[in-house]
Order: C-alpha cells, then structure tokens, then sequence
C-alpha cells in the first residue's frame, strides 16, 4: 500500500482538484471544493498584509490527496486564531470513483500525521452531522471523541490529540 501524498493546491492543479466530487447524497455533508477554495484564498487575501510583517494569523490550506499519481481526494485544514487557537481539520472529500476503496480512513490518518509534523502536541477539531455514520465511525476509530459542541452550522464537533512526534 502506498502513502498518500499531500500537495498545496495551487495553479498547477487547482482546476483538476475542481474536479473532485461526493456522490449526490453526499453533496450536503461538505462544502463543494470550489467553495473551499474561494473560503481559503479570502482569508489569506484578508491577512496579507498582516502575514508581510510576521504577524501570526489564521489561514486555511487546501490539500490534494494522491495515490501515486491518482488524484483521489481532498482536505483543509485550519488554524483559526480568533476560535481559542484551534487547528481544524475542516473538510475531507474522497472522490466519488474512489470512494469504498478505503481512502477515507487512509486520508484521515495520514492527515492527522501530516497535522502531527507541523503541530505536534496540539488538539485538533473536525465536525460532522449526526447522519454521516461511515465518517463518525471512521473518525472514532482514529481516535476523535464528541466534546459536546455544535459549529455554526449545527454540525457536532469531535476532537482528539496529535501526538507529539
């Protein structure tokens, strides 16, 4: 089994990532890729300049995930400052072709070892709709528990802690 490889979304594979897509009965899981897109590049066009004179600030990074050189899914995650210094690990998407391959919890995992490198230690956050059974699963058996939270869109929020590597 391959690792999966994290790239930045950029304009060398932004318009393939645009691309992927759940399944019609997932599309109110998760925000759509380009949503996510649009989300990440407004934060970061709102804290250029406070970024140009080394303050720290919030952001959002939009990953592609492959397999290889198969374009197979995609996640954000995000450091919201203003949210009790959160790390979030906000969207996770696995393409429709590729879905029921076990990507899902592939992702997720190796995810939470890339998190892991750049934040050891540190608490991370996800939420999730009580109907989204197969990605409650998946998360619990990586370790994230229900804190009792609710997001701003009603979903419920888990947690769980990154190792410190």
């Amino acid at each position: 089994m391959n690792k999966l490889r994290f790239e930045n979304v950029d304009d060398s594979n932004r318009e393939q990532v645009l691309k992927i897509k759940p399944f019609d009965e997932q599309i109110n899981f998760i925000e759509s890729v380009e949503e996510c897109l649009n989300e990440a590049d407004e934060m970061t066009l709102f804290y250029k300049e406070r970024r140009r004179n080394g303050e720290k600030t919030s952001f959002w990074q939009p990953m592609a995930v492959y397999d290889v050189e198969d374009l197979i899914g995609f996640i954000m995650y995000g450091h919201m400052l203003s949210t009790s210094d959160r790390l979030w690990l906000d969207r996770i998407l696995v393409d429709k072709n590729f879905q029921s391959m076990g990507y899902g919890k592939r992702i997720v995992a190796d995810s939470l070892a890339l998190l892991a490198g750049k934040f050891p230690g540190k608490k991370v956050y996800l939420s999730v709709y009580d109907d989204n059974v197969r990605a409650i699963k998946i998360y619990q058996d990586l370790g994230f528990a229900f804190n009792g939270e609710l997001d701003d869109g009603g979903e419920k929020v888990m947690e769980t802690v990154l190792p410190a590597i």
